[in-house]
């Protein structure tokens, strides 16, 4: 009935524009089928509609369009939405598995009725059948069904959906309270979704590894020795895909407006004595900083993550040991095997990691791109033996995958163990360097983009203990940059969190979370300009300095994983401004005559 599926997309439609929720009762839930696949719900759409209204009015949009300074009557007009509509109430929208003949999902959507019968006479051919009712939507002839459930009418295409009440979707932990506590939600039934699918997966993984076999025994460059090797390393990947289906419960996506800002959530809930939830607990979340020992310095990103030292090393062991099996089985590999070993016995020696990617001072070509601070916590003398040991196997590793066999390209790796000294604190120091043939024209592009990215003198950096529980690495800095991370390391400085956006941001994600991460658009904006700038790109774009960053954390809850980010108004505001300034100007010099013209 592709009428009715037009019907359908269009209840999705008018659900999603009715806006975002400030209240939630979470009634609709209770009245929707408990096979449901995807619900879209939405609360209270008039409070949010007043809040998208004056954004769009504090942005200029509503010049551009009028509707969207009342998004919500805009909607109510369209579809003729006037009577026993309740503007507080929950709007929900759930999608269903097709049935056996059926190619497409089906819909049914509960809209919130002060007066059901006042409800219908906003629609056009209403007819009575049975205990529910049919009516046409505007511009269609196929019917729509309606039932009155509660405080609810339940409209679809599809009659037998509404032949008899659900029994409701029932759900527990944080999926339930980010259902009630977000504006918007898309609610994801991830155990009737495991149910139906785990066994179609069980009996897809074999045949999909036996192709990949099958498509490398035919690539005549493919080391064949490494055959085993590859779909061991696919086959992981599968076995964690076939836990999260075994072992999923349910999966949120929340979006909430504040005067703030943007507030998003996304949750995965697992099943309570599973191995995903003992996964998780390789995360430890708690009200840390977790950024205290960075220098305070502008960054493109910044963040921190803490860890559980015994479990994060037990999931990487059980990613990695049938991989590294495999490997030990290949001769060529077996000089790099000490490298498995040497990463697990790291990840058993780190509490926690601070990391910035700082904005560099000096032109592209000139200093490296990329420039980073790292300020491990743990077993910091351990972590320093590791650590070079790591890097000089990583140098025979880039030598043998990149040097040998390449005429055009030579890699480089030098570890010199505490060759420097800072205030006190001994530092080894590496350079890899990449030398490219300068007679081959592709070399020689590939040569400058690495001298863009590290420099002339290609990657370079300072590692060591700065005392027994820091371990400090600098990537790609200056003398200036060490010296201010050796001091920030030492005195464990939060500073860099002081900053009146950034406090904001933070302020904005849970106090309880085991990594966060804040990435400053303005700066990576005023990067790209400059860099364009010099390429000779002139682009029009200047925001102010010291715009609140995006800011995202990832935590845990009881059986539930949840990732939250925050985008400020301000930040809004701003790069809508400039995001139009940018154009009038752009347009200005297309319509400006050229020099010497009449």
């Amino acid at each position: 009935m592709p009428i009715a599926r037009r019907c359908a997309a269009g209840i999705v439609v008018l659900a999603v524009m009715l806006g975002l929720a400030v209240q939630a009762r979470a009634q609709a839930l209770k009245h929707l089928p408990a096979d449901s696949v995807v619900v879209f719900k939405l609360n209270n759409p008039e409070a949010v509609s007043e809040k998208l209204g004056a954004m769009a009015q504090k942005l200029g949009l509503a010049n551009l369009d009028p509707a969207l300074a009342d998004p919500l009557s805009a909607v109510k007009k369209q579809f003729n939405l006037q009577q026993g509509f309740d503007q507080k109430g929950e709007v929900a929208v759930a999608m269903l598995m097709p049935p056996d003949g059926e190619d497409e999902p089906r819909f049914m959507a509960l809209f919130p009725v002060s007066d059901y019968q006042a409800f219908l006479k906003n629609f056009a051919n209403v007819k009575a059948e049975g205990e529910l009712s049919s009516f046409t939507m505007p511009g269609e002839e196929e019917p729509i069904f309606s039932a009155n459930w509660g405080n609810f009418a339940a409209i679809s295409p599809w009659k037998d959906l509404l032949a008899k009440k659900p029994e409701g979707i029932e759900v527990a932990g944080l999926p339930a309270r980010q259902l009630q506590d977000n504006h918007f939600v898309v609610y994801v039934n991830a155990k009737y979704l495991g149910a139906k699918f785990l066994p179609q997966f069980q009996q897809m993984r074999p045949a999909i590894l036996a192709q990949m076999e099958a498509e490398l025994g035919a690539d005549k460059n493919f080391n064949q020795k490494f055959t085993p090797v590859m779909k061991s390393l696919v086959d992981r990947f599968f076995a964690f895909a076939e836990l999260a289906l075994k072992e999923g419960q349910a999966a949120t996506f929340g979006l909430t407006l504040t005067n703030e800002g943007i507030n998003m959530t996304a949750v995965g809930d697992f099943v309570a004595d599973g191995y995903m939830v003992k996964a998780m607990g390789a995360l430890k979340s708690g009200n840390a900083p977790l950024v205290a020992g960075l220098p305070n310095r502008k960054y493109f990103a910044w963040g921190g993550v803490a860890m559980d030292p015994q479990a994060m090393a037990s999931l990487v062991e059980d990613m990695v040991a049938p991989v590294r099996a495999e490997l030990a089985k290949v001769e060529e590999a077996k000089p790099f095997m000490p490298m498995f070993d040497t990463a697990r016995t790291m990840v058993e020696a780190m509490d926690s990691m601070a990391f910035g990617y700082v904005v560099p001072e000096g032109q592209p070509g000139q200093v490296s791109m990329l420039q980073q601070v790292a300020v491990t916590t743990g077993n910091a003398r351990k972590i320093a033996e590791l650590n070079r040991q790591y890097l000089q196997g990583s140098g025979e590793l880039m030598k043998s995958l990149m040097g040998t066999g390449n005429a055009n390209m030579a890699v480089t790796m030098n570890v010199q163990p505490n060759a420097k000294q800072v205030d006190g604190v001994s530092m080894d120091t590496f350079s890899m360097q990449f030398k490219m043939d300068p007679n081959d024209p592709a070399a020689a592009q590939a040569q400058m983009m690495m001298n863009m990215m590290y420099g002339p003198n290609g990657m370079s950096g300072f590692m060591g203990a700065v005392d027994e529980r820091t371990y400090l690495a600098v990537v790609g800095g200056d003398e200036q940059l060490l010296t201010q991370s050796v001091a920030s390391a030492k005195s464990k400085d939060a500073g860099l969190m002081g900053a009146a956006h950034i406090q904001a941001v933070s302020g904005q994600l849970p106090p309880q979370r085991g990594a966060v991460m804040f990435l400053a658009l303005d700066n990576v904006i005023a990067e790209v300009v400059k860099f364009a700038g010099m390429m000779g790109a002139q682009i029009p774009l200047r925001l102010p300095p010291d715009l609140p960053p995006v800011g995202m954390s990832i935590g845990t809850e009881g059986s539930s994983v949840r990732v939250d980010a925050h985008i400020s108004t301000t930040l809004i505001e701003n790069l809508v401004s400039a995001g139009i300034q940018m154009q009038m100007m752009m347009q200005q010099q297309r319509q400006r005559p050229p020099q010497g013209g009449l």
